[in-house]
């Protein structure tokens, strides 16, 4: 049972992280669609939901979107090359251990 509930529970959090980087992607799809990549031709966000403010504040604190003093939105964009420069160096760090965890898990549990 312990572990039944265990693997609904890393579905759930599955689902919920896949439903963000989904609407985190929408999000930058519609910065980059209207050109949005300066204070000057910045959009607004005023008719979007709390998720979306909250997603839109929390990619600010990655330090790639900004906001202007009448709240408008711009994504910087070589920061956010730089951003995702990082993860993906990140990724490739810790794809090896990764495997290597899981391999001596696999053997050990034989």
């Amino acid at each position: 049972m312990v572990a039944y509930i265990s693997n609904v529970a890393v579905l759930i959090t599955s689902a919920v992280t896949i439903a963000f980087l989904v609407i985190d992607r929408k999000i930058l799809y519609l910065f980059k669609s209207k050109n949005a990549t300066s204070p000057l031709t910045a959009i607004t966000f005023k008719k979007y939901s709390r998720l979306i403010n909250w997603r839109l504040r929390r990619m600010a604190g990655r330090g790639f979107l900004f906001t202007t003093e009448l709240n408008y939105w711009y994504l910087d964009q070589y920061k956010f090359n730089l951003v995702q420069r990082k993860r993906r160096q990140r990724m490739l760090v810790l794809l090896p251990i990764v495997v290597i965890v899981m391999a001596g898990v696999y053997y050990f549990m034989k």
